[in-house]
């Protein structure tokens, strides 16, 4: 009963963190007057070609490029598919990644440290200025910073309880984050190797590296 009474404690504070987020959000907002970077018209190009011609990049036409990883144009899809065609759907949706994105910091602080440090780094996470700033931009960041963040988490899920259905789980996400940014590649080298390192039989040192 009293472990229930703290978990419930603990979910009601992760709540202010998630309030001032929202608040500072819908408030830079109606404050900023635009919402596109130097890349997002090449994004929403993407996006708007594929909505006309089922793909981004149809024959006979100059109109899409090959230098973008779609991940995220496929994600301005959706979004307009579902909701229209409205920049400020975008801005929406991607607030309310940020709230997932403060959750899974959460989450993931939790893994390794008390309840109230995750609360902390839940709360650093709703006053971090990035996180803040890049939701009102239609920009990779956030919906990359997303995956990513829920990727590292199962990965540590699978450090702590050596669960291969996390470790599959985290393999997938950082698939698709390497389809938001080629970079994010790199996380996955360097986690691969990691792998090889973890004290662990010599059979799963090797199979763990290979299926991930």
């Amino acid at each position: 009963m009293r472990q229930s009474k703290t978990n419930l404690f603990s979910n009601l504070i992760l709540l202010i963190p998630i309030f001032i987020y929202c608040t500072l959000s819908v408030i830079l907002f109606f404050y900023s007057k635009n919402h596109m970077d130097l890349d997002s018209k090449n994004y929403l190009n993407l996006a708007n070609c594929f909505l006309k011609h089922n793909s981004f990049d149809p024959p006979g036409t100059n109109m899409c490029t090959h230098w973008i990883s779609l991940g995220y144009p496929a994600f301005l899809v959706a979004i307009k598919t579902i909701l229209g065609n409205n920049e400020f759907a975008i801005i929406f949706i991607q607030i309310l990644l940020g709230i997932l994105i403060i959750l899974f910091t959460y989450k993931l602080a939790n893994l390794f440290f008390t309840k109230t440090t995750a609360i902390l780094s839940a709360f650093f996470a709703s006053i971090n200025i990035g996180l803040i700033t890049y939701t009102q931009f239609i920009l990779t960041e956030i919906l990359l910073t997303l995956i990513l963040l829920i990727a590292f988490y199962y990965f540590a899920a699978h450090y702590k309880k050596q669960k291969l259905l996390f470790l599959l789980a985290s393999a997938l996400l950082f698939g698709i984050s390497c389809t938001i940014k080629a970079s994010a590649f790199y996380y996955v080298f360097f986690l691969t190797i990691l792998l090889l390192f973890v004290k662990n039989t010599m059979k799963k040192r090797v199979a763990l590296p290979v299926l991930f």
